[in-house]
């Protein structure tokens, strides 16, 4: 199976450029929360109260992993890993619950289709295994992609060739364009875009790359994908393992961190809103309630 990183990706069609706001509110129904007395339980569907943003464009920048962008539906995503042959389909996870406590009530999105879908699949040539991870909004901003996540492993297979160093990076900046930062090691190389606007953001001591080559190699690649802070409109990275010039693995992502923030915002705003209707706060806790 041959795929590559510049293959045409299936784009989200008539997405709106920013948010805007619409009357609908979540569907929501209240039990007694299982703790002290006179707390609820309040549970809800989350209803779509803004249009997701477009996926960023960038001059000079393929802004895509497999053909995979943000701003794509669950379905898109289906089509396009089906027609670059992934293989079977993918694993679909459901998201932890989303909650707001506040005036002896805690509200909890629920009801969401899925967080992300997960492909493992052989590359070309051998038994050598990648695996791509979609992360998706809520319902809140029309459950599309938000961030992107490969990870290439080249030793499984010690009969095959693995690919030089130098040839790979060339790769990358020829897709991504030239980096904000570039931190090459004695086992790793790390490559990271940030932009801001229409614009290339440079690393400098004041204003690092995000995220780190610490967040990629750790245990947040999940929570990169799911609104966690950053500076920028938007990010790529690529963490190269490396052994004597040769790529022993390949993890890179990139996420649109507006849609991520934006979609946090709707959520909080929604259950917020939900707790106000639903349990309306006494003189004593609204005396109290900052």
């Amino acid at each position: 199976m041959k795929i590559k990183h510049d293959i045409v990706a299936l784009v989200l069609a008539g997405v709106a450029g920013m948010a805007t706001g619409t009357n609908a509110a979540a569907q929501c129904t209240t039990t007694p929360f299982p703790g002290p007395p006179k707390e609820v339980l309040i549970r809800c569907t989350l209803a779509q109260t803004a249009q997701p943003i477009a996926p960023p464009t960038y001059p000079g920048v393929d802004f895509n992993i497999f053909g995979f962008r943000t701003g794509m539906t669950v379905a898109q995503v289906e089509a396009l890993a089906a027609k670059i042959h992934l293989g079977k389909p993918g694993i679909k996870t459901k998201p932890l619950d989303n909650e707001v406590k506040m005036w002896g009530a805690t509200a909890l999105a629920q009801g969401a289709p899925i967080n992300q879908i997960s492909y493992d699949f052989r590359l070309a040539g051998g038994s050598n295994r990648a695996t791509v991870i979609i992360y998706f909004s809520s319902p809140a901003t029309g459950s599309v992609s938000e961030a992107v996540y490969e990870n290439s492993n080249y030793i499984t297979d010690r009969r095959q060739k693995r690919p030089l160093v130098a040839p790979v990076v060339t790769k990358l900046v020829h897709q991504y364009g030239p980096s904000s930062s570039r931190t090459p090691s004695y086992m790793s190389q790390y490559l990271c875009w940030n932009f801001k606007g229409q614009s290339l953001v440079k690393a400098s001591l004041r204003q690092p790359c995000y995220p780190n080559a610490d967040d990629v190699m750790g245990t947040n690649v999940a929570a990169m994908g799911n609104g966690t802070y950053h500076p920028a409109d938007s990010y790529i990275y690529a963490l190269l393992s490396t052994n004597s010039g040769e790529v022993n693995g390949l993890a890179q992502g990139l996420g649109d961190y507006r849609l991520a923030a934006l979609d946090r915002s709707e959520i909080k705003k929604q259950l917020t809103l939900a707790i106000e209707k639903y349990s309306p706060p006494t003189q004593t806790s609204a005396s109290t309630h900052r």
